[in-house]
């Protein structure tokens, strides 16, 4: 028995520890989820309040850019409906002319 090796072997259950390392593992899943669904609603909050000046300063932009539109359109209509009523209103410019020089002036 001298050059034999000895083992010892110890049983023990384990049925707690296993047990309570499942637990672990679903309170560390949970409490994952949990933190990345919070990092995301608190990026969300984050980047809507980062961007409401951009938001407002965008908004005043286009308003602006509506209202010089209405304020470029509106005398280019004036423009064109002259441009279109030139010829009528020369011939009646003409006629008034040539009807007035019938009467002396005294």
């Amino acid at each position: 028995m001298q050059n034999e090796d000895v083992k010892i072997q110890f049983l023990a259950q384990i049925d707690g520890e296993v047990l309570m390392l499942h637990k672990l593992m679903i309170i560390t899943i949970a409490g994952c989820a949990l933190a990345s669904l919070l990092a995301v609603l608190a990026g969300l909050v984050l980047a809507e309040r980062a961007l409401k000046p951009n938001k407002a300063a965008w908004d005043k932009q286009t308003q602006f850019v509506s209202d010089a539109s209405h304020e470029i359109r509106t005398p280019l209509a004036s423009i064109r409906f002259m441009d279109s009523k030139r010829d009528t209103l020369s011939s009646a410019i003409n006629s008034f002319i040539s009807q007035a020089s019938i009467f002396p002036l005294y």
